[in-house]
């Protein structure tokens, strides 16, 4: 609506037509899984002082208890990636709105309470040394995916996931408010492979689709030291494949 080069009224333009004139949006965040109202986003360029996510974005949000973090993954030119809960099951509270790094590291989160959601006050966090059992990288490939993990996981536990860990959506692009998860599926994995490390998962599948949410479920997961991944559901935003 703020376009003049855009002829007519932009209210009355074809959604179809609107698609074709906007950037797909790198992050979707599937509302209610992993946030309802996001807020600020925050690049991790502390270099490790906060531990191992450096080059990650951190976003607040509103109606949970905890961050977001977007984990980027570059394919054909175009920004697309995970976004996955941080500090999960933490004390953190909700009202998550403006965030800053300190010199030395620490991220300082501040909180605001707004009508429908939210908390006040300020938390500092800081690096242990210490990581907590994450997902820490998220690569598309030519036929699946490769995950990397903050901690070796327990071969057992990988041997445990069920072949349909993962499923795939999409939201529709319309005026109104929100969309419901649209052509559902289960996604099948073929193959499951751990690294020598035990640090990284590449997973087959049968097919890639583009513009859709692929959504992990690794509850079943575990680290050599019997720990469940702090955050195991995450989504990652597939636009475009690798060919």
């Amino acid at each position: 609506v703020w376009d003049p080069k855009v002829e007519g009224d932009p209210m009355e333009i074809p959604v179809d037509e609107l698609n074709k004139m906007r950037t797909p949006a790198a992050a979707v965040f599937p509302q209610g899984l992993i946030a309802n109202s996001p807020t600020q986003p925050l690049l991790d360029d502390t270099a490790g002082k906060f531990g191992p996510f450096s080059n990650q974005m951190i976003i607040g949000e509103m109606n949970q208890s905890h961050l977001v973090r977007f984990i980027p993954d570059e394919v054909a030119g175009s920004l697309q990636g995970t976004v996955v809960p941080f500090l999960n099951k933490t004390s953190l509270g909700k009202g998550n709105n403006r965030l800053a790094f300190a010199p030395d590291g620490s991220l300082w989160v501040g909180r605001i309470h707004l009508k429908w959601a939210g908390s006040e006050g300020l938390r500092r966090i800081v690096y242990t040394g210490n990581p907590p059992f994450e997902l820490l990288g998220l690569k598309l490939t030519a036929d699946g995916f490769d995950l990397t993990f903050t901690k070796p996981l327990d071969p057992a536990a990988v041997k445990q996931l069920s072949a349909s860990m993962l499923k795939r959506y999409f939201y529709e692009y319309h005026e109104a408010y929100g969309s419901k998860q649209m052509d559902m599926q289960k996604v099948v994995v073929r193959e499951s492979k751990l690294s020598k490390d035990g640090r990284s998962l590449s997973l087959t599948l049968p097919e890639l689709k583009e513009g859709y949410v692929y959504e992990f479920d690794l509850k079943a997961l575990k680290n050599q030291a019997g720990q469940p991944l702090v955050s195991p559901v995450f989504s990652y935003n597939l636009l475009h494949k690798i060919r």
